[in-house]
């Protein structure tokens, strides 16, 4: 291969793996002691989550299994529940978050 056209494959590759919703969700929400810390581009949040009696995750679409995934792992037994709908075939497997695939 060219050494032009491995670079711009290496760049290519580089920008699907950044756009990885679980990596965005694992890079962008943590959870330290009760405080959730969620610091994307345009939206920012710190919440102490202690005085939450029950956390419910929801989302929808093809990416949401992988981003679920990425929610459980960060706030494992904070989450009291989940609802996701997902494209079929694009599951997860997941702990606490139900998926109806649509």
């Amino acid at each position: 291969m060219k050494p032009k056209r491995k670079h711009l494959e290496s760049i290519f590759l580089e920008g699907v793996r950044r756009a990885y919703p679980y990596d965005i969700i694992k890079s962008s929400v943590c959870l330290v002691e009760n405080v959730l810390k969620i610091d994307m581009e345009n939206f920012h949040l710190k919440e102490d989550i202690s005085n939450y009696d029950k956390i419910f995750v929801i989302g929808a679409g093809k990416a949401t299994a992988t981003m679920a995934k990425a929610m459980e792992e960060i706030l494992k037994d904070k989450i009291t529940r989940g609802l996701i709908s997902v494209k079929y075939g694009h599951t997860a497997d997941l702990e606490k978050i139900e998926y109806i695939e649509a």
